[in-house]
């Protein structure tokens, strides 16, 4: 039996609408970002919304595939050997993520930028793709990978076409095991927790830059 161990970066083509409009604007296959530390993708990590009728309440999330799988979406999966010992690393650092899940939110002003090829820095704010870039980065993973430069998610793919494992349906790969921690299908109640909600994260966003810059 094998002992090698694998981090594995999901690029996924997603049924939202934003996803649409984020496949628009960059004309490309995917728009989302994951990382998952098991093969069966039973879990994903990303910066994501939180649950599925509020787009702009979003970050740190663990993603059941069943996310993915009720529309049969495409995904692309990249698969980096790594040792035990940096495994166990970068559970770790997920598991930290984890506990401090609050802490970490979405960078709305990354993804505003986007288009015009640019990034803003954010403490403990991430897109989805500046995640995984992040955790790339972080632990070494891929050589030349580095969170001071601009990627979009095409050119990610092209740095690891060398690691690619799979490509078509989520439902060809995952194997799902119940929602876990993933809170996606239970809806926010109120327009109004959904207006407040985003409201409030992106304030944070704005105290958090303000900070860096004072």
């Amino acid at each position: 039996m094998s002992s090698q161990k694998y981090i594995y970066l999901v690029f996924s083509c997603t049924s939202t609408k934003i996803g649409a409009i984020i496949r628009y604007v960059t004309k490309h296959k995917y728009n989302h970002v994951s990382v998952a530390l098991e093969g069966d993708l039973r879990k994903m990590y990303s910066f994501t919304r939180y649950r599925a009728n509020a787009p702009f309440v979003a970050g740190f999330s663990e993603e059941s595939p069943l996310r993915y799988i009720e529309n049969n979406n495409e995904v692309k999966v990249c698969r980096i050997p790594v040792s035990t010992e940096k495994h166990d690393e970068i559970l770790d650092y997920i598991e930290h993520l984890s506990s401090n899940a609050k802490r970490y939110i979405y960078n709305y002003l990354s993804a505003l930028f986007f288009p015009f090829g640019k990034k803003v820095r954010v403490p403990d704010a991430y897109t989805c793709l500046e995640f995984g870039i992040h955790i790339l980065s972080r632990h070494e993973l891929v050589e030349g990978i580095s969170e001071s430069q601009f990627y979009r998610i095409v050119d990610l793919e092209r740095l690891l076409e060398p690691f690619i494992f799979y490509e078509g349906s989520i439902a060809g790969i995952a194997v799902p095991s119940g929602w876990g921690n993933d809170v996606y299908p239970d809806l926010m109640k109120s327009k109004l927790r959904i207006c407040t909600g985003s409201a409030k994260q992106v304030g944070r966003l704005f105290t958090r830059l303000v900070k860096v810059y004072d």
